[in-house]
């Protein structure tokens, strides 16, 4: 509707008049105001609490300066490769049975699964081999996801009220605390396990013999000196970051695969790239090999823009807001920023809608506006992981390709979309696995 009428453009939110825009240079001077999120986001508060994604500013700002050392380059590198390349490795050996069977599956649900692992690895000290917890807080997870959702499409459940009845009418009364409970399990065994090494000093594979912090042993040291964090703020981070931190990276995995899948010329070009980085070593990635896939890059920022995990960002200021054409957003306004409309505008992406990865190349990007691209949001509320994202993606997507070879049934056309929380294929990611070697 923004490509036909144009952007700004007026529009009722349910019961609430909002400002769509989508011009990048608008979409760049809002996200640099660092306005509040909109009151809707008090909805996702239900599942992942007040982390990084649903805090007001003030809070974010001393979470987000606590949180981002974590997540610098050289700690993913040295700290959190090695856990990656672990997580594959096992993913690869589970894939095996699909191997050379010519038979469809779902391989989001192993994909999933990875990520879900990984996250808790590097970000938390936290392993579940048996994948028991995994497997329950999943289920919980999409549940609790689809009634957010529901509850945002229908106006009636906006009141806190009849939402909490509804929820007590369908049997759901208990599922966000069901989707909360992995992350107190893991809050508790952390707590007790930093209780029982205080008086030692483990040795890991780091240059200075330490064993690396993770974001959850950052966030302890605060809560265990009673600064800033509170025992519930510590539990919403730690939702927030098994959230964000797995299903974001999980759907662009599982997406990027798929049209890989699709499309075998752009396929055999990766695993061209990969021969050449790797050659005949069958050791796990380093980052200095990671660095050198230029293409798996390509695909990877390809699927980021076509498949937009987050299509929309919504804000509210309280002052007037001057855009490019002169038009003025009131205070008070709600404001809707359309990061899908940017994505798909064929103006700045020929053939929008078709995955292609040469929209990525250094030539095609040096035309672009740096506000055509959004996958991470931008301005100060950036997401805080999105170089951990983007290197897990990569990490995990090269092993695959390095060992299979992917097929489908399915073309571009036949992929259905499905908005919950975020966007995903609403009809799985169906794939045959072949071997390379």
């Amino acid at each position: 509707m923004l490509q036909v009428y144009g952007s700004p453009m007026r529009l009722w939110l349910f019961h609430i008049p909002a400002i769509f825009v989508s011009d990048p240079d608008d979409v760049q001077m809002l996200l640099s105001k660092n306005l509040e999120k909109h009151e809707t986001y008090r909805f996702l508060a239900h599942l992942i609490g007040d982390g990084l994604i649903t805090a007001d500013n003030y809070r974010w700002k001393i979470n987000r300066r606590i949180i981002s050392p974590a997540f610098n380059l050289n700690t993913l590198a040295d700290n959190f490769l090695k856990s990656f390349n672990n997580q594959n490795e096992k993913l690869v050996r589970k894939l095996k049975k699909h191997c050379d069977d010519n038979k469809l599956f779902d391989i989001s649900e192993y994909i999933d699964s990875t990520s879900f692992s990984t996250i808790c690895e590097t970000a938390m000290d936290y392993k579940d081999d048996e994948e028991i917890e995994f497997l329950e807080f999943k289920a919980a997870l999409i549940k609790a996801a689809d009634l957010i959702a529901e509850r945002f499409y229908k106006i009636w459940l906006h009141s806190d009220f009849v939402f909490k009845l509804y929820t007590r009418i369908i049997g759901m009364s208990n599922i966000f605390e069901k989707a909360k409970a992995l992350p107190k399990t893991i809050l508790r065994k952390k707590y007790q396990n930093q209780r029982l090494n205080s008086n030692t000093h483990t040795k890991d594979e780091t240059n200075d013999g330490k064993k690396p912090e993770c974001i959850v042993d950052i966030l302890y040291k605060l809560y265990d000196n009673k600064h800033f964090l509170t025992e519930k703020e510590l539990t919403d981070e730690i939702l927030t970051l098994i959230f964000a931190g797995s299903e974001t990276t999980a759907i662009a995995i599982s997406f990027t695969l798929m049209m890989l899948a699709m499309r075998p010329d752009v396929q055999a070009k990766v695993h061209e790239e990969l021969d050449v980085v790797f050659g005949s070593n069958k050791n796990p990635p380093t980052a200095k090999e990671l660095y050198q896939l230029k293409f798996l890059e390509q695909c990877i920022k390809e699927t980021l823009r076509r498949f937009i995990v987050v299509p929309l960002i919504l804000r509210q200021t309280d002052e007037d807001l001057k855009l490019k054409s002169g038009e003025i957003i009131p205070a008070g306004s709600a404001i809707v920023m359309s990061i899908g409309s940017i994505h798909l505008n064929e103006r700045t992406y020929p053939n929008p809608y078709t995955w292609n990865p040469n929209n990525f190349d250094d030539d095609s990007i040096a035309k672009r506006h740096p506000g055509t691209f959004l996958p991470f949001s931008g301005g100060s509320r950036m997401c805080v992981g999105n170089k951990y994202a983007l290197l897990s993606i990569k990490t995990q997507l090269s092993t695959l390709l390095r060992n299979y070879r992917f097929t489908t049934t399915s073309c571009e056309e036949d992929i259905k979309l499905k908005l919950d929380v975020i966007v995903r294929s609403a009809n799985g990611y169906r794939i045959m696995l072949h071997s390379r070697h």
